[in-house]
């Protein structure tokens, strides 16, 4: 296999004649003639994963825009496997103008003494391979990526950004001492492990020349220690292609989904806040066994949930589901009752494209500033309020037409992968050409 450096031919980069069909992407933005070393975790996926889906959508807008490509991609054990690999390279891999290299390591961030530490050595040979490649830019994905990407010499840097580790682990810190009491003896080492990351962030971001939220909040959180960001909306797929299907048949009892990773932090914290505010709420309004809530994931149960859903027989789970798209449009609403103030939620905007009524904690609008209760989505801050606008979404069919256009409008506009990727690659041509100014 050619490695990354023999398939772009870097030592004779032909930059003169320029293919206007192709290069010319949304926003006008035209590649063609510049190089772009993108930097991601793990292996990007059209339709597989949280993050990896959107950096394959990114890289795909990138690579129709016209610019010549080196991808590297930091793989560990948790986060690839070489069937992945082999596909991602078969399908994206171009000798002239898109190649793959990957960098493989057991971790590549480790404890110690003093905070975390990058390996250096597993990225040593795709740095050098950058470096030869003279990129015009280098996109990052994610903090790792970032701290790879600030040791290439030259080229605008762009870091993206998805949920801030030192604001995610201080939060399930706090879960785990929800859930068990014994979980504090474990507080101590989050808040160290938190502060740590706060200094690789402040170290890794104060070399970029732009950086990307995917969170509006996050703005806030990086503003405390020091760096500057812009928010933009993430590409997403529909997954059921059109939201023009949204108008079938549902079920004869109040019945809403409850969908995400299930293990991850914002499951976490809509698991708690659906057991202790949102159930006896519904209880109370429809009755024992007068209304259902269907959860579906990946990943399978935490043990604390499933104990808890012996004694609650409206909730149901599926496990996995192939086909989400049908789920959801036999339910009245998608829940998203997540409270913690982190993160943009993949799960309330696969319901947005597919046109179904989401009903979400009022502090997903915190990371997503186009959720706006009543007009994109139902909105609430309590258990009671909740469960009313679960009630407004079985009772109300035109209320909620209004709401299911309005948040497929804003899907389109600015989460659908042409409108988000067009976004992005005006943010990485706006940088690049100050840098050549400068």
């Amino acid at each position: 296999m050619a490695t990354g450096e023999e398939a772009m031919r870097v030592q004779g980069v032909d930059r003169t004649e320029p293919d206007v069909e192709r290069s010319t992407g949304r926003h006008g933005v035209n590649g063609f003639g510049r190089q772009l070393v993108v930097i991601s975790p793990g292996i990007p996926h059209e339709s597989r994963g949280a993050s990896t889906v959107l950096f394959y959508h990114y890289i795909s807008g990138f690579k129709k825009s016209g610019y010549r490509i080196m991808n590297i991609l930091l793989l560990q054990p948790d986060n690839s496997t070489e069937e992945g690999f082999a596909e991602y390279e078969r399908r994206m891999t171009d000798g002239e103008c898109f190649a793959v290299l990957p960098c493989r390591a057991e971790t590549f961030v480790q404890w110690k003494r003093i905070g975390f530490r990058l390996s250096t050595s597993a990225v040593s040979e795709a740095l050098a391979q950058a470096q030869r490649f003279q990129p015009d830019a280098v996109v990052c994905f994610d903090l790792l990526s970032a701290w790879v990407g600030a040791q290439i010499r030259g080229g605008a840097k762009i870091a993206w950004l998805g949920d801030l580790r030192f604001q995610t682990e201080w939060h399930h810190a706090w879960y785990g001492i929800k859930e068990s009491w014994s979980n504090l003896r474990n507080l101590p080492a989050a808040w160290l492990s938190c502060r740590a990351w706060r200094r690789v962030y402040r170290q890794v971001l104060s070399s970029m020349d732009s950086v990307i939220v995917s969170a509006k909040i996050s703005q806030a959180h990086l503003r405390q220690i020091g760096i500057q960001s812009r928010y933009l909306p993430y590409p997403w797929p529909d997954v059921a292609r059109s939201g023009k299907e949204a108008a079938v048949e549902r079920s004869g009892i109040p019945s809403f989904l409850f969908l995400g990773t299930l293990t991850g932090l914002g499951s976490r914290s809509a698991f708690h806040f659906m057991l202790d505010e949102v159930y006896p709420e519904a209880v109370q309004l429809w009755g024992k066994n007068g209304f259902r809530i269907v959860i579906v994931g990946a990943r399978g149960l935490p043990t604390w949930v499933e104990s808890e859903l012996g004694d609650r027989p409206e909730l149901k789970y599926l496990g996995f589901v192939e086909d989400i798209a049908q789920v959801m449009r036999l339910c009245h609403a998608v829940l998203v009752p997540i409270e913690v103030p982190v993160g943009n939620r993949s799960r309330i905007l696969t319901a947005l494209a597919a046109g179904v009524p989401v009903v979400a904690h009022q502090n997903a609008a915190l990371g997503n500033p186009d959720l706006v209760d009543g007009a994109t989505c139902y909105l609430a801050g309590d258990g009671r309020s909740f469960v009313e606008r679960m009630r407004r979404a079985v009772e109300r069919p035109e209320e909620v037409e209004r709401i299911v256009r309005r948040g497929r409008a804003c899907y389109e506009a600015h989460f659908a992968p042409e409108a988000a990727a067009g976004m992005m690659l005006a943010e990485v041509d706006r940088v690049a050409r100050g840098r050549e100014r400068g």
